[in-house]
């Protein structure tokens, strides 16, 4: 019989975490301090699926807590230079005496750079600028990788491409908006599901240069 111990167990494994823990839910700060034992799960070193900016490369955290802790999945979580986000919390697999969670965090390829966004109007051939927007840039490893025939111009099939991730400001961005990177034109293809802090802009670049 495990209830009538379970204060004593918590107690066992409240002693144990002997690290500290912010949480946010999307943005604001919901619990400080709390007590955690983190544990690293594994590294990836390529994404599963490529064109998924939700597989891309990553590394897995796991964070145990005080079984009263108030935490959900798309938490972000911070602590030192750990900065990721709850991807998994479970309550049952410790005999209700914590939390675990599992967490990841996306291995940025760049620092952060800034960009505007071209959106064209094919009426007046006037061109509306959005932005600039502070992103971080993930590039596909995979490349070059082959193009829907609609987002190659001057016959071009051989792209790469990539994701912007950006705040939530990133949300007025949409398919077919054009930017300039490094020499290179890009096209916006996909704007991904909204995640609880951030924004994922996949995109195209042509190799042969601004046009």
């Amino acid at each position: 019989m495990v209830l009538p111990y379970l204060p004593m167990l918590r107690t066992v494994q409240n002693r144990l975490m002997t690290e500290q823990v912010d949480i946010f839910r999307h943005g604001t700060l919901v619990s400080a301090h709390v007590p955690c034992r983190i544990t690293v799960s594994r590294l990836f070193a390529e994404p599963g699926d490529p064109s998924d900016a939700n597989m891309r490369s990553s590394s897995e955290w796991g964070f145990t807590v005080p079984w009263n802790t108030n935490v959900a999945i798309g938490d972000q979580l911070i602590t030192g230079l750990i900065d990721c986000i709850a991807g998994e919390v479970l309550k049952d697999d410790t005999w209700k005496t914590a939390v675990r969670i599992w967490a990841t965090r996306p291995k940025l390829a760049t620092p952060q750079i800034s960009i505007t966004f071209y959106r064209p109007n094919n009426e007046d051939a006037s061109t509306l600028a959005l932005g600039p927007f502070t992103v971080n840039v993930v590039f596909n490893r995979n490349q070059p990788t082959e193009s829907p025939i609609r987002y190659v111009p001057a016959g071009r099939s051989q792209w790469k491409g990539g994701w912007f991730v950006g705040d939530m400001g990133l949300a007025v961005v949409q398919p077919e908006d054009r930017f300039v990177l490094d020499g290179m034109a890009g096209v916006v293809v996909e704007i991904l599901p909204v995640q609880p802090q951030h924004i994922e802009v996949r995109f195209l670049m042509d190799e042969g240069g601004a046009r």
